[in-house]
């Protein structure tokens, strides 16, 4: 695990997993309170060791324990996507940002 600063209440975040073509992002929130990443995802893997594993870390249920924990409530209100397109083919699109947990937001 890399050393990373703690994150501050009110401070916008991306959390964004893997790299080159697998690179993509998993959320957009905001910080409800500071805390340290490398102490949450600690807390994580303790909970979930099966995880800690190359290829087994579930990016989608790590965000969804920082929003059960109040560390992050998701930012994606007034937010668009603006997809350029696949395989290089400029099929352009813009639609409204859909929420991680799967669930409408209140």
């Amino acid at each position: 695990m890399n050393k990373t600063r703690t994150l501050n209440k009110g401070e916008k975040i991306i959390i964004t997993q893997g790299e080159y073509s697998d690179f993509g992002i998993v959320a957009f929130a905001i910080c409800l309170k500071d805390f340290s990443p490398d102490d949450i995802l600690r807390e994580y893997l303790t909970i979930h060791p099966d995880q800690a594993k190359e290829y087994e870390f579930d990016e989608t249920a790590f965000v969804r324990f920082l929003l059960i924990e109040k560390k992050v409530i998701e930012e994606t209100s007034n937010m668009f996507e603006w997809h350029l397109g696949s395989y290089r083919n400029p099929s352009f699109y813009i639609t409204k940002t859909k929420h991680i947990s799967g669930e409408p937001k209140e």
